[in-house]
């Protein structure tokens, strides 16, 4: 049997964490077997298992990709740029959050009360928003108002602390709620965000 290419073994690897993601969002994390994400994937066991070797390894890979991919969305931000909460909340769902991502994301949150390394990747990441968000609100600050560097500080983290429960709630309303209309929740947050005064 001739042996597969790194192509195709990158090919065959992102093909299965579709189809997990895909049985994650339908099924749940729970009521998901391996079984059922081979069938869905349309390969063998050995080749499943020669990717990954549990569940619990597809759902700690699954969530590592959906933060990194909004990791990456700041990634080339230049300093001293400034965005208001709203525009930072509407930048974090941009391309990402319809109803499949909600359910998959929320599972993670609350299946890291369980699994201390997927709490770490929950931590991490939260860690990282903080690091990177509160520079770019501190900019906002300044140019929203006449503020002490003291009071710019402040600002910017009770808008951080408003951003990031906006997502959060943004987040479970999508996933426990099927009737939400996508386009006009991050239209209305956005609008609540840009409306506060955290001055």
């Amino acid at each position: 049997m001739p042996r597969l290419t790194e192509a195709t073994k990158r090919a065959r690897r992102e093909n299965i964490l579709v189809a997990a993601f895909q049985c994650f969002a339908e099924k749940g994390f729970a009521s998901t077997s391996m079984a059922d994400i081979i069938e869905a994937a349309g390969i063998s066991a050995g080749a499943m298992y020669s990717h990954f070797e549990s569940k619990s390894e597809l759902v700690r890979t699954i969530a590592q990709d959906l933060l990194e991919s909004r990791r990456e969305l700041f990634h080339s931000e230049e300093d001293g740029e400034a965005l208001a909460p709203g525009e930072l909340l509407k930048r974090f769902l941009a391309d990402f959050m319809d109803r499949e991502h909600a359910r998959v994301l929320l599972q993670v949150w609350s299946t890291s009360l369980q699994d201390p390394e997927l709490e770490g990747l929950v931590q991490e990441f939260l860690g990282w928003a903080q690091e990177l968000f509160i520079p770019l609100l501190e900019t906002w600050a300044r140019q929203s108002a006449d503020l002490t560097e003291e009071q710019v500080g402040d600002a910017a983290e009770r808008a951080l602390f408003a951003t990031l429960t906006a997502v959060h709630g943004c987040v479970v309303r999508l996933a426990l709620d099927s009737s939400v209309d996508r386009e006009h929740l991050i239209t209305m947050m956005v609008y609540n965000l840009n409306s506060m005064r955290f001055a």
